[in-house]
C-alpha cells in the first residue's frame, strides 16, 4: 500500500493499520476460510470480520522457541501470548514440521491438537525422486537453505563444508 511503512512483526508494527480496507475487501469476496500465516497473519485474519469463513492459522514458525531470544524473557512472553491467542482463534491449526507442532501444542499443555502440514513436492521433483535415471551419475548434496540472517547462522554451515570437505570429496 501507498506509504505504509512495513516492519519486523513485532510490538508496535504497523501492519495492522490496512485491517479496515481489508476487511471490506474481505466481505465483499465472502471467502469460505481465512489462513493465518504466522501469529501476525492470523491477528490480521481475525480483524476481516467474514464470519462465515473458517480462520486456519498455519505457524510457518513457532516464534516463541526462536532461539536469539534466550537472553529477552519479554519477547518469548510475548511471542508465547500472541501464538496462544492465535491457536485460540483459529478453528483449525497447522505446523510444517512435528517439532513446531509440539512446540504449539506445549502452549496449551496439550489440551489442543494441530496437525502436521508437510509441503508438497512439485511434480517434476517427485518424478525426479520416485523414478531416478538409472544411467545418470550418482550425486548427493549438502544443502542449507536458511534466510541470510544473524540469526539463522548460515557461516557455520560454510565453515562445516569447509571442515568435513575431506570426508564429502572423493
Amino acid at each position: 500500500p501507498n506509504g505504509t511503512v512495513w516492519t519486523w512483526i513485532r510490538t508496535g508494527s504497523p501492519f495492522s493499520e490496512q485491517a479496515p480496507r481489508l476487511s471490506d475487501m474481505a466481505q465483499a469476496f465472502q471467502p469460505h476460510a481465512i489462513l493465518g500465516v504466522d501469529w501476525s497473519g492470523m491477528l490480521a485474519a481475525t480483524k476481516l470480520s467474514v464470519p462465515t469463513a473458517v480462520p486456519i492459522y498455519l505457524s510457518f514458525r513457532v516464534y516463541y522457541a526462536s532461539t536469539g531470544l534466550t537472553d529477552h524473557p519479554e519477547a518469548i512472553e510475548f511471542y508465547k501470548d500472541a501464538e496462544r491467542k492465535a491457536i485460540a482463534q483459529s478453528r483449525v491449526s497447522l505446523g510444517l514440521t512435528k517439532q513446531d507442532v509440539h512446540l504449539m501444542e506445549k502452549l496449551y499443555d496439550g489440551q489442543f491438537k494441530a496437525a502436521v502440514l508437510l509441503p508438497p513436492l512439485r511434480r517434476e521433483i517427485l518424478h525426479i525422486a520416485t523414478a531416478p535415471d538409472a544411467s545418470a551419475p550418482k550425486r548427493e548434496f549438502l544443502v542449507c537453505c536458511v534466510r541470510l540472517a544473524r540469526e539463522k547462522n548460515a557461516l557455520l554451515f560454510a565453515d562445516v563444508v569447509v571442515e568435513l570437505a575431506p570426508f564429502l570429496v572423493q
